[in-house]
């Protein structure tokens, strides 16, 4: 059995030594992606985008879209329309939604939208079904809610238009339409709002109230749509960062970056936390996201909005650094998605690659207890997975084992290959926690219990070392499979394993 297991180990270490570079599952499976969401999401101000279609179904290099696409070895759908709040995607999502005022203005007065998608039907067409074949959906939505709208708004007060209107529940009733909207229009008039900065400024105020809320109730509506539309997709919803960050207008009068980033917050945490489904999906913070910059932190142009609305409203979108940052949040939820381990963490590589290849589960929700003991039964799962799952009869020798316990097969295979074994005949404790010694001796003995002539010697605690664990120590020493041990003083032969290191333990065992 001994010659059947160091044959298994050794297919293993040489696929492993194959998938190197490359994450095993990328390799050998090919993925859907899709993206949804505005202009931060298709690249607008990077090379290769292109305003005359608003950037819809281009996938543009070096943005965060391309970038995920190409580590996860996946075709890219992109569908992020520049201009779209999550009004506008939920308007794409559901024919039965009405939308309001700005909607109607934006969607239907500029050609755009309609030319660049073929019209709504065939819009909706694809976005459905690239929804219902994805594996993974970036949803970046929400800039426009506050960036696009008070942006124009603004721009229609200063132009002495008058502004749109919050009629959020007129068109929810079902009866607005296109021609309605203009008969709407004729009828009230287009007077602009008037009673100088104060009426203005109280008016701004209204709409970062309604377009926060909005916001909410949008986002919501788009998730639920995806979810009904795949079930099973990987979402991964993308937060805001602040584009107005330390901007103020006016002699540093109004703190714009201040107001910009209570509303960032809000939907932020409404994302996070708040939404309905924020426990089925995957959120990245991407606060602290590079965008282009490039205009004065004290703004006194009167043209600076209405700059906005052009070419130089690249200055709030993320540059070539703040899409690969982008990136490297998402494709850090999807191969780590635990709230308890960041991208800094000292151990965050080897619990990457020990999740992704199956050979740890989360612990709790969400979490992955880097700090927390690695028990027999965690382990035993670990060493059968690493050496490929080989079938066992199945027939449960322990009293505390029983055939439903996850780890069953796992801890059945690890006994009968006398990798693990237990206390007494009749039980295992499959919640009870090994010492580095003992595990060392599980990886000794799938490499083929080798010899190693490495000595102790410089070790404050060496005759903690067991005899009967001295050559499986060594031989752990010698082969690195303790990172952040050797060249200490002490290798604490005696501790608990915890679950990070059992992680390292796994990726260094493999990579040696």
């Amino acid at each position: 059995m001994k010659k059947t297991l160091r044959i298994i180990v050794s297919v293993c270490l040489l696929l492993s030594f194959l998938l190197s570079s490359v994450q095993a599952f990328a390799l050998f499976e090919e993925y859907n992606y899709v993206s949804l969401g505005d202009s931060v999401t298709n690249g607008y101000g990077m090379d290769g985008y292109s305003s005359t279609v608003r950037g819809y179904k281009q996938r543009v290099p070096n943005t965060y879209p391309d970038l995920v696409a190409e580590e996860l070895n996946a075709d890219l759908d992109q569908l992020a329309f520049s201009g779209f709040r999550a009004e506008e995607l939920h308007y794409v999502l559901n024919e039965d939604y009405m939308g309001d005022d700005y909607l109607y203005a934006c969607f239907f007065d500029d050609p755009l939208f309609q030319r660049c998608g073929g019209g709504i039907e065939k819009l909706r067409r694809e976005y459905k079904a690239a929804i219902e074949d994805a594996d993974y959906i970036t949803l970046h939505i929400g800039s426009n809610n506050i960036g696009t709208y008070l942006n124009m708004q603004l721009n229609r007060m200063l132009e002495g238009k008058a502004p749109f209107k919050f009629d959020r529940d007129a068109y929810a009733n079902g009866t607005m339409t296109p021609e309605k909207r203009a008969e709407l229009i004729k009828e009230n008039g287009t007077e602009p709002l008037e009673g100088g900065t104060p009426a203005m400024i109280a008016y701004l105020l209204k709409c970062l109230a309604y377009t926060t809320e909005g916001f909410k109730m949008n986002f919501d509506a788009v998730v639920d749509i995806i979810y009904e539309l795949n079930p099973d997709v990987n979402l991964i919803v993308v937060g805001m960062y602040n584009l107005m960050e330390g901007v103020t207008l006016t002699n540093d009068m109004i703190n714009l970056g201040a107001v910009v980033r209570k509303y960032m917050e809000a939907v932020n945490d409404h994302m996070e936390k708040r939404s309905p489904h924020h426990e089925d999906y995957m959120y990245v913070d991407t606060m602290g996201c590079e965008i282009f910059g490039g205009f004065p932190t004290n703004v006194t142009d009167p043209e600076f909005f209405p700059g906005l609305s052009k070419d130089s409203g690249v200055c709030v979108h993320p540059n070539e650094n703040g899409h690969k940052f982008m990136a490297e949040r998402i494709l850090s939820a999807i191969y780590v998605p635990f709230e308890d381990v960041d991208m800094d963490d000292e151990h965050y590589d080897a619990i990457k690659y020990a999740y992704s290849e199956g050979l740890m589960d989360e612990y709790s929700n969400k979490k992955f207890a880097p700090d927390k003991n690695a028990t027999k039964g965690m382990i035993a799962k670990a060493v059968y997975v690493l050496s490929g799952s080989p079938e066992v009869d199945g027939e449960m020798l322990f009293r505390d084992v029983k055939k439903d316990n996850k780890y069953a097969l796992a801890i059945d295979w690890a006994e009968e290959e006398g990798l693990i074994t237990g206390v007494t005949s009749k039980y295992f404790l499959p919640n009870s926690a090994m010492s580095r010694q003992k595990v060392a001796e599980i990886f000794w003995k799938m490499s083929g219990e080798e010899e190693s002539n490495y000595n102790f010697d410089g070790f404050y605690d060496k005759f903690l070392v067991s005899k009967k664990y001295k050559t499986a120590m060594a031989w752990a020493m010698e082969n690195g499979l303790f990172e952040g041990i050797t060249g200490t003083r002490f290798m604490s032969p005696t501790a608990n394993v915890k679950r990070a290191e059992l992680a390292r333990m796994l990726q260094n065992y493999l990579e040696k």
